[in-house]
């Protein structure tokens, strides 16, 4: 409840669900929103499963698991029925499957996928690579704008998107 006159908010915790007051000089309403998927076919289906938001904690913590299983299955060593001899055609489609799973895309180019980028990298080459090294160099990570826009990180300082390097036509260029 908001009582302009005394700036004054009563609150109540989810969580404890206990209200509680909170003062203010001056207030702000940020309205939250929902993640914009750009009318993508697909997205709003597959989330959780196969797409992931970086909106709250917990979406950081799915990104993580699934990754982390996407290893496991990619670790595991093929699955041949008994009396079954591998082939070569089996073979190659258990390294299409690798190679399948250890593809991950970071769609967008705000300042939150920017630094989920680099924190996925991060991740990659200092936890993942201890724990499988034989696989961590068969990661693909493509970055994928989420618009036509030359100009990718587009909401941060204009003095800051000049010294950054962006995304054009699967190249990074540097536009100083």
């Amino acid at each position: 409840r908001l009582y302009p006159k005394e700036k004054k908010v009563v609150c109540t915790d989810i969580f404890k669900e206990k209200e509680f007051e909170l003062e203010y000089d001056f207030l702000i309403i940020a309205a939250g929103c929902k993640t914009n998927t750009f009318r993508t076919p697909g997205v709003d289906e597959r989330e959780g499963i196969e797409v992931f938001f970086l909106k709250h904690l917990y979406h950081a913590r799915q990104i993580r698991s699934r990754m982390l299983e996407c290893f496991e299955r990619a670790a595991m060593p093929a699955r041949v029925k008994p009396g079954e001899v591998p082939t070569a055609e089996s073979a190659a489609k258990r390294q299409e499957e690798i190679d399948r799973l250890l593809s991950f895309v970071v769609v967008g180019g705000g300042p939150t996928n920017c630094e989920f980028a680099t924190e996925l990298k991060d991740f990659l080459t200092k936890d993942v690579a201890r724990w499988y090294p034989d696989l961590v160099d068969r990661v693909k990570v493509p970055a994928q704008p989420a618009r036509e826009d030359p100009r990718v990180i587009t909401v941060l300082a204009a003095r800051v998107t000049s010294r950054a390097l962006v995304l054009t036509n699967g190249a990074y260029d540097d536009p100083r």
